[in-house]
This record gives structure tokens, C-alpha cells and sequence, in this order.
């Protein structure tokens, strides 16, 4: 791709990614109803040991909107803290998106690519927040559920804070599922095609 028409893409992208920033104080509310929602029911669906409940704060940051509740059903024992729908849910949802609608391709592979993006993206997503969930009812307190060995307990630990937690999370797994549901293997040899094409070509021996 030609350096300009790469630059006009990449201000495209900053454009959506701005556009998507703007609008959550009117689609935030919307959107953690969601959320919240499709999280209790993953965990209902799932185990009948643990009542999960998000509910929205009352005085909502940037960083958390949604106060987790976690009991133990058994103990009757619970602990809570909060989460952010916004950055485990909204900010990859929303970045995947304007990555897709910023790459140069037919309508058509557009809203294909939009579509398993959004299954995978949401996927990961259930993925993030279950992972919140059996960590919190595994840290050997009260409120555990599951009886885990100390490596087991560090290793969950490890991957909350470097799947979940860690902000660069939210760009590179979207990034990750856009390449995957954006690019065939046809496009790939074409722009590395193009690549060794453009390279300059090393003079041969003078005679």
C-alpha cells in the first residue's frame, strides 16, 4: 500500500477510535446494562455453587462503572470490588470495530469480518470476566469456592492482571482478531508479494 493511502488509513482509524471515545457518556449507560447482564447469566448458566451479580455505581469513574458481588452460596460469604465495562468490554469491542471499518476492503468482507470479529471479541470477553470470577472464588478466603494449590492460585493471579487488567490488553487482542477475520491467506501473499517487489533490487557484478 502507498505510503499516502497508508497514512489516510491510519487517520481514518484515529477518526472511528475518536468517534467511539465521544460517544460512551450516551451509550455507556446502554452498554453496562449489557454487560451486566450477559455476565450474570454466563455465571448462573454455569455453576449453581456461586451467586455473581454486577450492579452500577453509583458514582461511576473512567476506570469502574459496575460493582462486582461475588457469594458463596454454601458460606454465605461474599466480597465485591469494582470493575470497568467500559475497558473490559466497550474499549476492544469498540477499537475492533473501527480497525475493520478503517481497512480497505468490499462492504461485503466488511460486515463479514464484523460479524465473526464480534463473536470472537465477545468471546474474549466471557473469557476476561469468567477468569475475574474463578479467580475471586479461588484465593483460599472465605468467600473460595475452588480448592486450588498455591501455583494454581499465582498462575490465575498472573493471567487477571496480564489478560484483564493490563490496559495495552484492550488494543492487542482486537488487533489480534482483526487480522484474523480481516486478511485471507490470498492477501497476505499479495502485500508480502508487494513488499519484496518494491525492495530495491542489489546491482549485479559489473562485467
Amino acid at each position: 500500500m502507498p505510503p499516502r493511502q497508508l497514512a489516510s488509513r491510519f487517520a481514518l482509524l484515529a477518526v472511528y477510535a475518536v468517534a467511539f471515545v465521544l460517544i460512551w457518556p450516551w451509550v455507556g449507560d446502554w452498554y453496562g446494562r449489557a454487560f451486566r447482564a450477559g455476565t450474570m447469566e454466563m455465571c448462573r448458566t454455569l455453576s449453581t455453587s456461586w451467586d455473581v451479580k454486577l450492579e452500577p455505581l453509583k458514582h461511576a469513574t473512567a476506570h469502574s462503572d459496575c460493582e462486582l458481588t461475588m457469594t458463596n452460596r454454601s458460606s454465605r460469604t461474599f466480597a465485591a470490588g469494582p470493575i470497568s465495562s467500559r475497558y473490559i468490554g466497550y474499549a476492544p469491542t469498540t477499537f475492533l470495530i473501527a480497525l475493520i471499518l478503517a481497512t480497505p476492503l468490499t462492504w461485503r468482507r466488511r460486515l463479514t469480518a464484523l460479524f465473526w470479529g464480534l463473536v470472537l471479541t465477545h468471546a474474549w470477553i466471557a473469557f476476561s470476566m469468567l477468569l475475574l470470577v474463578v479467580h475471586g472464588y479461588s484465593r483460599g478466603d472465605v468467600v473460595s469456592i475452588f480448592d486450588v494449590s498455591p501455583f494454581t492460585r499465582t498462575a490465575l493471579a498472573f493471567m487477571r492482571e496480564a489478560l484483564v487488567k493490563a490496559p495495552v490488553v484492550k488494543y492487542t487482542v482486537p488487533g489480534v482478531i482483526w487480522m484474523l477475520v480481516s486478511f485471507r491467506r490470498s492477501d497476505w501473499a499479495k502485500m508480502l508479494g508487494a513488499t519484496e517487489t518494491d525492495a530495491p533490487s542489489s546491482p549485479g557484478p559489473k562485467a
